[in-house]
C-alpha cells in the first residue's frame, strides 16, 4: 500500500515551484527593461542628431548666402572683377577679395565661389558650402543669383557708385531703423542721387518705410509700402568721396527682413542692391 507524501514535502514542492515561476518573471522584466532602454537611447541619440544636421545647414546656409554678397561687393568695386573661375573668399584685409579657388570655415565648411558668363554684360554666380555631415553623407548648400553690368547698360553714373552693405543692420536700440549702409562715389565727377526704391520682403506685417538719412540729412519723409519709388530731395556725392546711408526708418520692426535698395541718378542709371539680410 502506498504512503501518501507528507505535509512537509507538500510545502517544500509548493515552495519550489513558486520560487521557478519568479525567475521568469525577472527574466521577462529585465527583456522589456531593456526593449524600453535601447529605444529611449535610440530616440535620444537622433533627436540629438537631428538638432545637430539642422544646426550644420543653417550655417551652411548663412556662409552660402555671405558669399554671394561678398561677390556683389567685389562686383560693385568693378564688374571687371568677376572673372570666370572657381575662387575661395578673404577679408582679412578689411575688404573682400578672391583667394585661391575655396576657403574654409571653422575647419569643417568649406566654401565655393563659381563664376560663369552669360553674355558680355552678366554673369552668373554660384555659392557652394559643404561639409561633412556624417561619416557616409557630404551636406551641400548651393545658391545662385546674376550680376548685370548696369553702368554699361543704362548709363554712366552708376559705375562710381558703390553701396557697400556690409555692415548693414538693425539699430540695437530700435529695430524699426536700418544703419551701418556707406554710399561713395569713385569716379571723378559728382553723382547727384535722384530717386530711391526701398524694398523688401519680411519684418513686422503692415509695414511701410517713413523716413530716409543720408549722411544726418533728412531727404525724404512719408509712409510708403514696399517698392514704392521715393522722389527724395537730390543728393550729390562729390568725387572720391564716402558717405554714410544714416538711416532708413520704417514704422513697424524689420527683425528678419530682406531688404533691397534701388538707387536712380540723374543721368537716369540705376543701381539695384538686393539680398540685404537684417
Amino acid at each position: 500500500m502506498k504512503q501518501e507524501p507528507s505535509i512537509l514535502m507538500k510545502k517544500e514542492y509548493l515552495t519550489i515551484k513558486k520560487h521557478g515561476f519568479s525567475i521568469v518573471e525577472a527574466i521577462l522584466s529585465m527583456a522589456i527593461f531593456m526593449l524600453i532602454t535601447t529605444a529611449l537611447i535610440g530616440i535620444i541619440i537622433y533627436g540629438k542628431q537631428s538638432t545637430s544636421v539642422a544646426g550644420e545647414r543653417a550655417r551652411a546656409i548663412f556662409l552660402a548666402e555671405e558669399g554671394l554678397e561678398a561677390v556683389r561687393n567685389i562686383k560693385n568695386e568693378d564688374f571687371t572683377n568677376l572673372i570666370d573661375g572657381t575662387y575661395g573668399l578673404n577679408a582679412s584685409t578689411g575688404e573682400w577679395e578672391f583667394s585661391g579657388t575655396s576657403d574654409s570655415t571653422e575647419n569643417f565648411f568649406t566654401r565655393e565661389i563659381i563664376i560663369s558668363t552669360i553674355d558680355s554684360d552678366r554673369k552668373q554666380i554660384a555659392s557652394k558650402v559643404t561639409w561633412q555631415q556624417s561619416v557616409q553623407i557630404t551636406g551641400e548648400i548651393f545658391l545662385t543669383t546674376q550680376f548685370t553690368n548696369w553702368s554699361v547698360l543704362i548709363g554712366n553714373q552708376t559705375s562710381s557708385l558703390v553701396v557697400d552693405t556690409t555692415n548693414a543692420n538693425l539699430d540695437p536700440s530700435d529695430d524699426s531703423e536700418v544703419i551701418g549702409i556707406t554710399i561713395e562715389n569713385t569716379g571723378s565727377t559728382n553723382i547727384i542721387i535722384d530717386k530711391i526704391i526701398v524694398s523688401w520682403i519680411g519684418g513686422k506685417k503692415g509695414n511701410n518705410v517713413k523716413t530716409v538719412i543720408i549722411d544726418n540729412q533728412i531727404v525724404w519723409t512719408g509712409n510708403e509700402k514696399s517698392g514704392s519709388e521715393l522722389d527724395i530731395i537730390d543728393f550729390v556725392l562729390s568725387s572720391y568721396t564716402t558717405y554714410p546711408f544714416t538711416e532708413i526708418k520704417f514704422k513697424k520692426g524689420m527683425i528678419g527682413a530682406e531688404l533691397s535698395l534701388t538707387f536712380i541718378l540723374s543721368d537716369g542709371s540705376q543701381k539695384t542692391i538686393n539680398g540685404i539680410t537684417l
